[in-house]
């Protein structure tokens, strides 16, 4: 599941925020259309409250299901289903509740298709949001488990090259330096253990089969220039 544009507290506080304001300016709205304070503060929170509700569903839907590109039409589908939905319940549940005022009443039934817009644009609003939003946060733990797959994999060939590669350098460095200290000094390459007498390879004790075998071609090379000098 993708991280919801809601896990942050910023975002949540900014959610919230917009909501009470958008409440507020409803309150605001109904007030100067001669609402009673009491029906205006009911039909803002009632309403809003609801719709929010929707918006956090849709958002929270989005995360498990998301359209590919073809099936963007089922989005619209939703919205408009959404809407329908809302602007339905809001009005049964205020009607019910102020049954007795007939001009609220008539106020409500004429702001109908005005309810019903605005609630598709948020729910309309909301989705595009939560889509955009879903769609850079999976491209961002596409292109980071990528990343992390790469690096293990590298490191893996990396490795398996080291301990392939590491042995035979030795081995034939050591060849070398045997034969070239053989060839030059017979007694020198004596005191040198020849790497085929190593039953298993290991590090140190080729490093410092390598090493004796520099001091004693570097030995060998010294005595043979104090010969030429006398």
């Amino acid at each position: 599941m993708a991280t919801s544009p809601l896990s942050t507290r910023r975002n949540r506080w900014t959610f919230t925020a917009c909501w009470i304001l958008w409440s507020a300016v409803h309150y605001v709205m109904l007030r100067n259309f001669d609402i009673p304070w009491h029906i205006a503060l009911t039909d803002a929170i009632g309403s809003n409250a609801l719709l929010a509700g929707a918006t956090i569903l849709i958002i929270h839907t989005l995360g498990y299901y998301r359209p590919d590109n073809k099936n963007y039409f089922y989005l619209l589908v939703w919205c408009v289903v959404i809407s329908v939905i809302w602007t339905a319940v809001v009005k049964l549940a205020l009607i019910s509740f102020f049954s007795d005022d007939q001009f609220y009443k008539t106020f409500l039934l004429r702001s109908i298709p005005v309810r019903f817009d605005m609630a598709f644009l948020v729910v309309g609003c909301s989705v595009i949001m939560s889509m955009l939003w879903y769609s850079l946060d999976e491209k961002k733990h596409v292109e980071s488990r990528k990343a992390a797959s790469e690096k293990l994999a590298r490191d893996a060939e990396l490795y398996k090259l080291r301990q392939q590669l590491q042995p035979h350098f030795l081995f034939n460095t050591l060849n070398n330096i045997y034969y070239e200290a053989y060839r030059e000094a017979p007694r020198t390459a004596g005191l040198i253990p020849s790497p085929q007498a190593v039953p298993e390879p290991a590090s140190g004790v080729l490093t410092g089969l390598l090493l004796a075998g520099m001091a004693g071609v570097v030995s060998s090379r010294r005595l043979r220039a104090m010969r030429h000098r006398e």
